[in-house]
């Protein structure tokens, strides 16, 4: 895909994307890792449109990979079992597969593995976007909810903190975000620093669980509204057997046809 088509979906981007005010509780003063929830598609959108610090958000791998990405839109994306019109469904899936990950690759992002070896490939490529100034994003809602706005999340992500820490010498310092599905902000709060002197297994845990309260506190903090899960009900209800196996889903979805 040429630039000219790139800068034109990022443009018709821009368009359906409405604008949001940045709230911040306290600005930070160097690169850093926001934490957010997914309000489906709405949150990394409304990121990669409306953030105002240089960043690079974390995207599933297998979103660029030819011989899979196609399935995995089809089912993590559209929920395709939900579907009758699955014939058109996948050949839907086949356009974004082909014109999403060249867009997200324009635009600069950190490729995120499920796979343990992988991962940490990730991670240093997280590190290396931080000391090259820019910040990162990272949405790592699981499928168990936590309240109504926000799932627990994974704290494989804050991994990041331990290698920054043993590169840089700096603690890194994580900010809670919270993006509505409807109105027009994005409320990012005050941070959870990385702890050195603490269990590197209990300070993950620490990390992610002060996270996910703090997006649940600031989703309260604004009038009464309506979520947007993470996982829509369609997922509960045509994926029953991966609710409590991720493993097993991503599996399921990092191949070329799944039904």
């Amino acid at each position: 895909m040429n630039k000219f088509c790139l800068k034109t979906l990022k443009a018709t981007g821009r368009l359906i994307t409405p604008k949001r005010k940045m709230i911040m509780k306290e600005e930070p003063t160097e690169p850093c890792v926001f934490v957010g929830n997914h309000s489906g598609t709405i949150g990394p959108l409304n990121v990669t449109y409306n953030f105002p610090i240089p960043h690079k958000p974390w995207v599933i791998d297998i979103l660029f990979d030819k011989t899979v990405n196609e399935n995995y839109i089809f089912h993590d994306f559209f929920f395709g079992r939900s579907v009758k019109a699955k014939k058109f469904l996948r050949f839907f899936s086949k356009i974004v597969a082909n014109t999403i990950p060249p867009m997200l690759e324009y635009i600069g992002v950190v490729k995120a593995s499920k796979n343990v070896l992988n991962m940490r490939k990730t991670i240093k490529d997280s590190v290396d976007t931080l000391q090259n100034g820019e910040s990162i994003i990272v949405f790592p809602e699981s499928f168990d909810s936590y309240s109504p706005y926000i799932n627990v999340l994974h704290s494989g992500f804050t991994s990041i903190a331990t290698r920054y820490y043993k590169t840089t010498g700096k603690l890194l310092k994580f900010y809670p975000m919270y993006i509505p599905p409807k109105q027009k902000v994005i409320l990012i709060g005050e941070p959870v620093q990385y702890d050195e002197t603490n269990d590197p297994h209990a300070e993950r845990e620490r990390i992610a669980t002060e996270l996910a309260r703090r997006i649940d506190e600031l989703a309260r903090s604004l009038p009464e509204h309506k979520p947007r899960p993470f996982m829509l009900p369609a997922f509960y209800q045509y994926y029953p057997e991966f609710v409590h196996d991720h493993e097993a889903y991503w599996e399921f979805l990092a191949q070329p046809h799944s039904d």
